[in-house]
């Protein structure tokens, strides 16, 4: 038998099962994930879930189970499962709402996330285990039904349901910015260091907590984070909270920021600084 029939045989037998036990089929009592769309060119982003996952070779978005709802907010949790199916790379840019899928035991909430048309031509996702491939597809000959695959059916609902609130919320593309919000005693931008050419590999340094701050607007620039937990200081979910936060004085908006490294700080043993790259 044909891939391509199992994966239809499985899709349905899915289905049929959440028709008929709900919650039962799903992993854990909430999920979440992300809607990438491109507002300039009206396109929306998905991806071919591979053999290894539920609903396989249906295409769908990125996103997954959140582990520890009690501690892990839903947002946290998408960027988290995002990061790590796009390859590590994640454009810097605005959430436009959500959409919440509820069921007796179950919630999923889908965050629509928009990036500029130069973002979505620079970047390189490198996808994991998880899907096998991904593109972009016009928005309107989704509603449609002009796309020659076959859907996720949370992406289904989407489509049915909400087509209007997701077409509204692309309108509203860079109007007003959502920064989210940061708690500065766990994690803080302590400096920016911008690329000096003449000086070859060398940067220049600026102390954020002596208010001489700069906009890092060239590509190299680098941004240290402090905080007492390594584990979070290079967990994209955290990270970008406290960036969004900054958004405004760092000018990240349509930029793309990628993970270098994670280090014990020189000024106690109980702190750790991270390093990210503006690219």
């Amino acid at each position: 038998m044909k891939k391509e029939a199992i994966a239809t045989i499985l899709g349905v037998a899915s289905l049929s099962l959440l028709k008929k036990y709900g919650s039962f089929v799903r992993w854990g009592r909430a999920g979440s994930g992300i809607l990438f769309v491109c507002p300039e060119d009206n396109s929306v982003l998905l991806f071919e879930r591979s053999w290894d996952v539920m609903e396989p070779k249906t295409w769908g978005i990125v996103g997954g189970r959140i582990d520890d709802p009690e501690n892990e907010t839903a947002w946290d949790s998408a960027m988290k499962e995002s990061f790590e199916e796009t390859g590590g790379d994640l454009p810097f840019g605005e959430i436009l709402g959500e959409i919440v899928y509820r069921e007796e035991n179950f919630v999923y909430t889908n965050f629509i996330y928009g990036i500029t048309l130069k973002q979505k031509e620079q970047w390189d996702i490198r996808l994991n285990w998880e899907n096998d491939d991904y593109k972009w597809v016009p928005f309107e000959a989704l509603i449609l039904g002009e796309i020659p695959f076959r859907l996720h059916f949370g992406v289904e609902n989407l489509i049915d349901n909400h087509d209007e609130e997701i077409r509204s919320m692309m309108k509203s593309f860079g109007q007003s910015r959502s920064l989210g919000s940061a708690n500065e005693n766990e994690i803080k931008v302590i400096r920016v260091e911008k690329r000096k050419s003449k000086y070859g590999d060398r940067y220049h340094m600026r102390d954020m907590s002596r208010g001489r701050m700069f906009t890092p607007k060239v590509v190299g620039a680098r941004i240290t984070l402090e905080g007492s937990n390594p584990q979070e200081l290079k967990t994209y979910g955290h990270v970008e909270q406290i960036l969004r936060a900054e958004e405004r004085r760092l000018g990240l908006f349509g930029k793309m920021i990628t993970f270098v490294n994670v280090h014990q700080s020189r000024k106690s043993p109980d702190l750790w600084n991270s390093v990210w790259e503006i690219r």
